[in-house]
This record gives structure tokens, sequence and C-alpha cells, in this order.
């Protein structure tokens, strides 16, 4: 006598006029029906059948973010501590993150040796060797897509083992408290050779002030997008990647100077940056293609230089204002911005610029 559980599989695979016709599928087609699904269940139909396992084992697309929740602590800076309730939650994955992170290293593991990688996504508080480990074997599986958000208990260098894939165009590497370091420049140029997508958040370079040759054609040569959030210590920057269509940069609070520049510059977003306090800080951007840029809640420059902004359509502009910013020389600055967006079609002023 047939059990409840295995009519319903039975059903499930063959139907009522039992023929198996969702199973007959291409790999490709099926692949893409269980991209919709929660990872559990993806693994859940391994147990189908030798049809369904070999689906399971050769998935391109694994999104472990569902059964990997973070915990929630501030990132506002790097001297900032979590509760101790929220750190317990951060940094001891015994409570709820072994077995899952145990599940994830074994779903590598256990994955066809002939099957590429597509995406790997997963969040989770982990030591920095357990995240080198994770990376290395998604790195050996040809990955394209590396979405991850960690949670460690100090502070960890950049995963070194990304620089040199050559299958990689998506990297996203979101910390939360504390951050992690850059490899030396002289390492990190020497890799992203394939990279479309960088996204970088809470960055700690105290030991490196200057970011002016790192972002470059040769380190770059194919990034379209580029994200930097919370870098810490954060002097000047210096982005010129001839590729480079997008690039958002936010709550970079001790930037002094900022240098963008650009053939294929769409899209440019500032937020939330430069030393409210410095008295030599300075932005300069030339980007003939540029169509929108938002630069909202930053501090004053003490100059700004906007050039050859031909195709600007579109900008929304605001300042964050300390009554010392109504200097002549910080009235130029902002007067020198607004003229360079002269041909726009629609400007957008937060009230503090329009006073």
């Amino acid at each position: 006598m047939e059990t409840r559980s295995a009519k319903r599989k039975k059903y499930w695979l063959e139907g009522e006029n039992g023929i198996d016709r969702i199973s007959d599928l291409p790999d490709v087609v099926l692949h893409q029906i269980l991209f919709h699904l929660p990872i559990k269940s993806i693994a859940q139909t391994s147990v189908l059948s030798k049809r369904w396992r070999s689906l399971w084992i050769s998935f391109p697309d694994l999104d472990f973010t569902s059964i990997n929740p973070i915990g929630v602590a501030s990132t506002n800076a790097p001297n900032t501590k979590p509760s101790v309730k929220n750190k317990r939650l951060l940094l001891c994955p015994h409570s709820f993150s072994v077995k899952r992170l145990d599940f994830i290293s074994q779903v590598l593991a256990l994955r066809d040796k002939q099957s590429d990688l597509r995406i790997l996504r997963f969040r989770a508080p982990l030591s920095f060797s357990r995240l080198n480990g994770l990376i290395r074997l998604a790195v050996r599986q040809n990955v394209q897509e590396l979405d991850v958000e960690v949670a460690t208990d100090d502070y960890f260098n950049f995963p070194r083992s990304v620089l040199t894939s050559e299958s990689l165009r998506v990297f996203k590497l979101r910390s939360r408290y504390p951050g992690f370091r850059l490899l030396p420049p002289s390492v990190m140029k020497g890799g992203f050779q394939s990279l479309h997508t960088l996204s970088l958040s809470l960055v700690i370079l105290y030991d490196q002030p200057t970011l002016s040759d790192l972002f470059t054609d040769s380190s770059f040569p194919r990034l379209k997008k580029l994200n930097l959030d919370a870098c810490f210590g954060l002097k000047q920057l210096k982005v010129s990647c001839l590729a480079l269509e997008e690039f958002t940069l936010e709550n970079c609070f001790q930037l002094h100077g900022l240098d963008v520049s650009g053939a294929k510059l769409k899209t440019l977003q500032v937020a939330s940056c430069f030393d409210a306090y410095c008295d030599k800080s300075w932005v300069k951007i030339n980007a003939p293609s540029l169509r929108v840029m938002v630069w909202e809640y930053n501090a004053i420059t003490e100059n700004s230089s906007l050039e050859n902004l031909v195709s600007a359509h579109e900008a929304s502009i605001g300042f964050f204002v300390l009554n010392e910013d109504f200097s002549v020389t910080k009235l130029r600055s902002v007067s020198n911005l607004l003229s360079a967006l002269s041909r726009l079609h629609t400007l957008t002023l937060e009230g503090q610029c329009v006073e």
C-alpha cells in the first residue's frame, strides 16, 4: 500500500496520465524553473529520481540567502560596537549557522565537477578561513557571480582567490562589523581582468588613505559597474576605468579629493561623502557621456571642476551644510558645480542648496 507521500511524489512526477513530461524537459529549462524556488526546495527534488539528482548536482544558481540570515548590527563606523545581544548573534555561529554553513560547503563539494557555477549568494557570520574556503570552492567551479555578506569577529583581508579568477564577472562583498582590508596595491592591481561589476562595503583603509592608482583601465579593463560604500580612512580616490558606465560612492566621510573620468560613464551617484572640516577638499569630474548625476548630502568641497558634461540630462543636487560653509570659496565651488550642469533637462535641488 502506497503511503500518502509516495502518492504525492508519483503524482508530481507523472501527473494524471502516468507520463513524466516534466522530467523530459531539457536541463536548461528545468534549471530555469527551479531557479524560482528556495534552495532547500531545490535540494529536496534530488530524492525524486536519478534524473532529478543530476539536476540538483549540476544546478548553476545557488542562492543561500533565504536560509542564512545574518545578525543585525550597526555598521555606521568601524569603532561602533554592536550590543552584547547582537554581538552574540553575529559571532557565535554555533547558535544557528554551523549546520547551514556545512550545508553550503557540502553542496559545493558534491556538485558535478563538469558543471560550472553561475551564481553563488550567501550571508553568514563566519571566520575568515571559512570564508576563504567557500570562495575558493566557488572559484574552482568557475563561478560567474559571487554575492557575499559576512560578519566576522575581527578584521579580515580581501579574499585573494577572486583576483585571478577568469570566470568571475560580478563580485559583491559586504561586511558587517568590523570590516575588511584590501590587499596591497601591487597585489590588487594584478587581477580582475574579467570583472564587469564590483561592489565593496565597509572597507578599512586607515593604512592606505589613497586609492589613486587602483581603479584604472589596466587593472579593470572590463569594469562597467562600481559601487563603493563606507570606505573608512579613504582620503583620495581616482576612478578612470574606460569601460565604466555606473559609479556609486557612499558614506566616505573622510574623503578629501575625488577624481572621476570615463568616456562611457552614464550614471554617477555620490552621497554622504567628503570631510566637512577639510579646507583643501576638491572634486574633479570629466564624463562626456554622463546622463544622470546624483550628488546628495555631501559636504561642500573647496573646489569643484566638472568638465565635458555635454550629455547630462538629469541631476539631483544637495549638500550637508555647516555654518562655516558659507565662505566665498565654497559658494564659488557650488556655483561652478551648478554651472557645469546648465544643459540639464531636469534638475532637482535640495532646500539648503537653494539657500
